[in-house]
C-alpha cells in the first residue's frame, strides 16, 4: 500500500491527476480487502471459494453488505449496534469509492482533473483512518 499511496501523491504533484485516482483506487482496494479479512467474509465465485485476492470490488462489498444482515439478527444491544454501524459505514465507503472512482478509472471512461483528483485523494485518505481507526 505504501508504494500506491507514495504514488497517488506522486502523481498528483506532477499533475497527472488521473494517474493519481487510478493509484488512490488501489490504496482504497487494500483497505477494502484488510476489512473483508478482518471481518471475515465468505466469498464464492460461480459456486467456489474465492479468495479475497481474486475477488472483484463488486463482490467484496457485497460480502461486507450481507455481514449487516447478519448482524441484524443478533440480539439488540450496544455491541450490535456498533458493530452493525461500522459495517454500514465501511460498506458505504467502499461502494461510493466504486461506483464514483474505480470503474471509471480503470476502465478508461473518465479522465481526471486536479480538484477531482484532490477529492479522491482526500476520500481515500478519510476511509484507510476509517480503516484504521475501527479495526
Amino acid at each position: 500500500v505504501r508504494f500506491d499511496m507514495a504514488e497517488a501523491g506522486n502523481c498528483y504533484a506532477a499533475g497527472r491527476d488521473t494517474a493519481a485516482v487510478f493509484h488512490a483506487m488501489r490504496v482504497g482496494e487494500h483497505g477494502l480487502r484488510l476489512l473483508a479479512r478482518k471481518i471475515r467474509v465468505k466469498l464464492t465465485h460461480k459456486q467456489k471459494n474465492c479468495p479475497i485476492e481474486f475477488a472483484d470490488w463488486e463482490l467484496i462489498v457485497t460480502a461486507i453488505k450481507n455481514k449487516i444482515s447478519v448482524v441484524r439478527q443478533r440480539r439488540t444491544g450496544p455491541k450490535r449496534q456498533a458493530r452493525l454501524e461500522f459495517f454500514a459505514d465501511a460498506g458505504d465507503h467502499c461502494l461510493f469509492m466504486k461506483d464514483i472512482w474505480r470503474n471509471n478509472v480503470s476502465h478508461t471512461r473518465k479522465p481526471y482533473k486536479q480538484a477531482e483528483a484532490l477529492g479522491v485523494l482526500e476520500r481515500v485518505r478519510d476511509f484507510m483512518k476509517f480503516i484504521g481507526d475501527n479495526l
